[in-house]
């Protein structure tokens, strides 16, 4: 929607387009990374996982962070990056391995010795 907007001040407009994009690719990646989580806990407590599920998710998770990665590289008026760590106040990083790139990776790994064997 934002792509349909016009105004005065083209780099009004351009802000708010770069922000909604920022923004619909945060939440996507949040979604992925749910389903994710979700279906990897689901597959500890039942013994098995939906492995094509999973695969799916973290190869749309994957490619999501890509973009969104890359529209700050393309737009400096973008808004601070999300990190997927977890933050601390411990030099120079401020973030641990902890968070959600760890559980995706955990839940990629799993899935992808549960498909070998």
């Amino acid at each position: 929607m934002s792509q349909q907007l016009h105004g005065s001040n083209p780099e009004d407009i351009r802000y708010i387009q770069v922000s909604s994009r920022y923004g619909h690719l945060l939440y996507s990646i949040y979604q992925q990374s749910w389903i994710v989580l979700l279906k990897g806990v689901e597959g500890e407590k039942k013994g098995c996982y939906d492995t094509e599920t999973i695969q799916k998710a973290i190869q749309r998770y994957d490619q999501l962070w890509q973009e969104f990665r890359q529209l700050a590289e393309e737009h400096p008026e973008c808004a601070t990056l999300f990190l997927p760590y977890s933050f601390n106040n411990t030099p120079p990083l401020y973030h641990g391995e902890e968070g959600m790139e760890y559980s995706i990776r955990k839940y990629q790994e799993l899935t992808d010795t549960n498909d070998k064997n």
